[in-house]
């Protein structure tokens, strides 16, 4: 099992925890010397008892559309915050998600974070600003390399 193998196995658990009606995604920040910080996962920011209400659905909007309005947190955020709430530095750490290169928000706040390298499972980019900025800041942007099939 490689060191990728072992992060998507956690990446994925992470991942259970959403309660995203759209996408599962999950994600952890791993410091450089291999230990983990956080994980997190995107997730409703509604109380409890709104948890099932996706404003988004409920407007029909599809897959990836009207994001302006949705109440919840993206993975990578959700990874940092985890850090802050630990007190635990994410200086030069790595990001493992189950998805394409984080957008343009999650991209500044990663930067602004010390984030050093983002690990996805689909080599894409979520939208075009964040492409400039990933150049722009030289982040070193990858796939896993996994051993076994996702």
């Amino acid at each position: 099992m490689t060191q990728d193998d072992y992060w998507y196995d956690r990446v994925k658990r992470c991942a259970q925890n959403s309660n995203c009606h759209s996408r599962q995604i999950g994600a952890v920040l791993v410091s450089s010397n291999n230990q983990l910080i956080s994980g997190g996962w995107n997730s409703s920011m509604l109380p409890d008892e709104c948890k099932d209400f996706c404003p988004r659905q409920e407007l029909g909007f599809k897959s990836g559309e009207g994001l302006e309005i949705c109440p919840a947190i993206h993975a990578e955020i959700a990874c940092i915050a985890a850090a802050a709430r630990e007190e635990k530095s994410t200086y030069n750490s790595r990001l493992y998600m189950n998805s394409c290169f984080p957008c343009k928000n999650c991209a500044i706040a990663l930067i602004a974070s010390g984030i050093s390298e983002i690990i996805c499972l689909i080599d894409d980019y979520y939208d075009e600003i964040s492409k400039l900025i990933y150049k722009k800041y030289n982040i070193n942007l990858r796939t896993f390399n996994l051993t076994k099939e996702v």
